[in-house]
């Protein structure tokens, strides 16, 4: 779900089924050499069949077939120039959206679903709303922790510890935090350089958590 799009989504998403199907179905085929639209229809279809003998698989594979179709000729070139959040909203609401089609093997329910979804039968009743604010924060939790948080914090850890080096701040915790990166902050960077982000943003907030534990004392 950290995609930025429908073919990024495809190349992390079930990588073991995409290899089969591009190794002995869409290259055997002729790959993009020849037909590529062609051989591309016949490798969604047959995705949606391997999931299930049922319509709702063929239409979810012809939902996918639609915009990877539509991201190779038209989308491909505006999504890069998109902000990386816009471009995740995009990926996000239509990831969302083939999950109905996955899920429901009637086409009448599908099509309940979105008319529930998008306003048809009222927007959320007391019982739904008093659901929403009971929850909230676990939505807000699982929204922002759907995505590489990680490597943000790592950043922020970065860029603290050369704001603490190359400052003189006199506030104690800045210098405490000053000490510990003139000593490790080499260590931190090797650690970043072999994209080890969850070892080295461990390593920035033991150092900080040991700095305001110290201060406690």
């Amino acid at each position: 779900y950290a995609a930025h799009s429908v073919n990024d989504f495809w190349r992390r998403w079930h990588i073991t089924l995409s290899s089969f199907f591009r190794d002995y179905v869409y290259i055997p085929l002729g790959g993009n050499r020849k037909r590529w639209a062609f051989n591309m229809l016949l490798v969604w279809l047959l995705t949606g069949l391997w999931h299930g003998a049922s319509w709702n698989f063929v239409l979810w594979g012809l939902y996918y077939f639609f915009f990877l179709m539509l991201e190779k000729l038209y989308l491909g070139d505006i999504l890069e120039k998109l902000p990386k959040a816009a471009r995740h909203i995009y990926i996000v609401i239509v990831v969302l959206i083939g999950w109905v089609f996955f899920f429901f093997t009637d086409l009448s329910a599908i099509k309940a679903f979105f008319a529930a979804a998008f306003g048809a039968n009222g927007f959320a009743d007391v019982t739904q709303n008093a659901i929403i604010t009971n929850y909230i924060v676990v939505l807000l939790v699982g929204a922002v922790f759907s995505v590489p948080v990680f490597s943000k914090i790592l950043a922020l850890g970065n860029r603290l510890c050369m704001f603490s080096v190359l400052t003189g701040s006199n506030d104690d915790l800045f210098k405490e935090i000053k000490k510990i990166c003139k000593k490790e902050y080499d260590a931190v960077r090797v650690v970043s350089a072999r994209r080890d982000s969850g070892a080295c943003c461990a390593f920035v907030l033991r150092n900080i958590a040991w700095v305001l534990f110290a201060q406690c004392l």
